[in-house]
């Protein structure tokens, strides 16, 4: 099972055929006027597995860290993730993809990096950053 993609939205939703419906999607810098600052995300995951896999479960975790690899007060999401049969209607050779929105509201405390570390079974897959930033004036008076 390899991670496919991980990308940070304003809002997302997953529709029954696989596909994902996305508000704001690809964020790396969220602008704040101040800090502590409340967030208001969703992380948008995609696996693609194969069919020796298919009909178990695998472990994602996601744990929200600070630049200094910290995690003091900041969330972490442990979540099973079913890999289903490949449907009698799919063609051979088409991928096995598992899909996953994980929907976080959460204060950051300071200015800085951030990462959504992403870990399967354990072992870490992949990273999606994200930047807090004090807002522009150009920015605070353009919305």
């Amino acid at each position: 099972m390899n991670l496919t993609h991980a990308i940070l939205t304003d809002a997302a939703q997953a529709s029954p055929d696989g596909k994902y419906h996305l508000i704001g999607g690809g964020i790396s810098i969220w602008w704040a006027d101040e800090v502590p600052a409340t967030i208001r995300l969703a992380l948008v995951l995609g696996f693609e597995y194969s069919a020796v896999e298919a009909g178990r479960q695998r472990q994602i975790e996601v744990e929200l860290m600070n630049e200094d690899g910290g995690a003091d007060g900041l969330p972490k999401i442990t979540t099973v993730v079913p890999l289903p049969d490949r449907r009698p209607d799919m063609p051979f050779g088409a991928p096995l993809m598992a899909n996953g929105i994980i929907n976080y509201i959460t204060d950051l405390p300071t200015y800085g990096t951030y990462a959504f570390q992403i870990l399967l079974d354990g072992n870490h897959v992949g990273t999606a950053p994200l930047v807090l930033a004090r807002r522009p004036q150009a920015l605070a008076q353009a919305s």
